[in-house]
């Protein structure tokens, strides 16, 4: 079993927010099996593919529902989105070990609801960023 650093994209992971709204990410998970576990690692999958595949995909997927079903869509997308991220990366890292897998980097790319929702949190951001203007000029 390797144990150099090896990566995963999973193409459309589609979540569902608390207040029901669908999310669509691409994840890219970069990853190395532990050295001192290689043998359990080997014995459980076999190849590095079934690795992908059943352990690395699922575990992103349950990583990124875990915390973005917690949360509306405004929350996830908004100003607070890379604190989600941090907290998917923690999560996954956590179900990694488990299986004597070290998470490198979890990189979600393209994460959107869809062209309504973005316009609505682009406006939310932009009448904050005005209401701070006007507070400061009062």
């Amino acid at each position: 079993m390797p144990t150099t650093v090896e990566e995963r994209t999973i193409k459309k992971v589609n979540v569902q927010t608390k207040d029901a709204q669908f999310v669509t990410s691409e994840v890219n998970v970069k990853f190395r099996v532990n050295q001192k576990d290689a043998f359990k690692v080997y014995k459980r999958y076999t190849t590095l593919d079934n690795l992908k595949q059943n352990i690395i995909s699922n575990y992103a997927q349950k990583s990124i529902e875990t915390v973005v079903t917690q949360y509306n869509v405004i929350d996830v997308l908004g100003a607070r989105k890379m604190k989600f991220i941090r907290w998917q990366a923690k999560d996954l890292q956590e179900m990694l070990k488990s299986e004597g897998v070290e998470l490198i980097q979890l990189t979600i790319k393209d994460m959107n609801a869809g062209d309504e929702i973005e316009k609505a949190i682009a406006d939310e951001a932009v009448a904050k960023r005005e209401l701070r203007q006007q507070n400061k000029t009062d």
